[in-house]
């Protein structure tokens, strides 16, 4: 065994989001790499994929007082799910001679308590601490810290022995900042190998029935101030196109009423990437924050064959790693541009012909492409943990 590693986070396996899939992701190919770990989360779930559970499983439902608590003190403390990194820590202080044989904390976020309570966490274990940061905590574009939040934000950054970021942007930023060494590791697909052919068969009919027209595809979140998708819309009804933007994830709430939107909500990964690749064109909008790098830039990359990405991109990695479809325009997310681009991005979606042989091959290169990810994050482990 190389070691014991303690994975902490608010969000993991079987949560439908980018942290939960990246950290049980790494989890499932560390403990494949013959490395011991252990999970603590706001809801456990580590037995699903082999690793040694620590604290009791929690109940998934709030009180209206706890929710209505939680609102209150997230103006004064960190956010509203700080309360459930504090029943954690009485856990693992209940826990410390179990513990005892743990040699590296690994915490990331969002939400930013998960990166606190692994700090914490290493302190009371005398155990050294890894800290990643997907999404920036002192100047995220969708919420404005607290100056109690910066603070230890802070006190995290100057704790930690190495510490994470996904963006090198947002790592330069905080090598000046912090003045210290801050690692950056690339978004990664994080899909573990396993792909059913029936799951093939379903989507791609799931997708047929969703229009007979052209059909857009978008996986992820679109919302105002970060990726908004309202010139898509408006380019979309000026070209007149007999087309259908077919959304997974959480409803975009300006478009609710919109013939041309369908949202499907949160879907299984695997059926995220078999959407991506059978949809006429895979919508890509990149972020108006200059400091994250959307995950799923891995996933559109590689498996998509025609991708029409929406906005200025403010890092080199995106333009790189988009580079690997088959055909990309980007654009900028004006009504203008977008309406130029539809045509041509339609006209070369109609053209790919494609096949399941062809779907299995776009995953193995994916694949390879996480596993250097992966080796990267094993060698950062060692080094921090020595």
């Amino acid at each position: 065994m190389k070691g014991v590693v303690l994975i902490v986070g608010e969000s993991f396996y079987p949560d439908n989001t980018p942290r939960a899939n990246r950290w049980h992701y790494f989890a499932s190919r560390l403990s494949a790499a013959n490395w011991a770990v252990r999970v603590i989360s706001r809801y456990q779930h580590a037995e699903k994929f082999g690793v040694g559970q620590i604290i009791e499983a929690q109940v998934r439902k709030r009180s209206l007082a706890s929710r209505a608590a939680g609102k209150l003190f997230s103006l004064f403390i960190f956010e509203k799910e700080i309360f459930w990194a504090a029943r954690r820590l009485i856990s693992v202080l209940r826990n410390r001679a179990v513990l005892s044989d743990v040699t590296l904390v690994v915490g990331y976020g969002l939400p930013f308590s998960g990166i606190v309570l692994a700090v914490i966490a290493a302190k009371v274990l005398k155990k050294p601490c890894m800290i990643e940061y997907g999404d920036p905590v002192d100047i995220n574009p969708a919420r404005r810290s607290t100056l109690l939040e910066r603070l230890a934000n802070r006190w995290c950054i100057q704790s930690a022995e190495t510490v994470i970021v996904t963006d090198e942007n947002y790592a330069t930023y905080m090598r000046n900042r912090y003045d210290r060494a801050i690692e950056r590791l690339p978004p990664i697909a994080s899909v573990l190998e396993r792909s059913s052919e029936d799951q093939y068969a379903v989507a791609a009919n799931a997708l047929a029935k969703c229009s007979t027209g052209i059909r857009f595809f978008y996986a992820g979140r679109l919302y105002r101030g970060l990726r908004p998708g309202d010139a898509f819309f408006s380019a979309l009804e000026r070209t007149q196109l007999d087309a259908v933007l077919i959304h997974a994830g959480l409803p975009y709430e300006s478009a609710r009423a919109n013939p041309r939107y369908k949202n499907i909500g949160y879907i299984e990964r695997y059926t995220v990437l078999y959407l991506l690749y059978w949809a006429g064109v895979t919508l890509y909008f990149a972020n108006e924050a200059a400091y994250q790098t959307p995950s799923k830039v891995v996933e559109v990359a590689y498996v998509a064959p025609v991708v029409l990405a929406i906005g200025v991109s403010r890092n080199s990695f995106e333009g790189e790693m988009l580079a690997n479809a088959t055909e990309v325009v980007h654009v900028q997310n004006a009504v203008g541009d977008i309406v130029k681009a539809l045509q041509w991005t339609v006209q070369k979606g109609n053209q790919v012909e494609r096949s399941r042989a062809d779907f299995d091959r776009r995953l193995i290169k994916m694949r390879a492409y996480d596993a250097e990810i992966v080796a990267s994050l094993e060698t950062l482990i060692d080094r921090t943990r020595n």
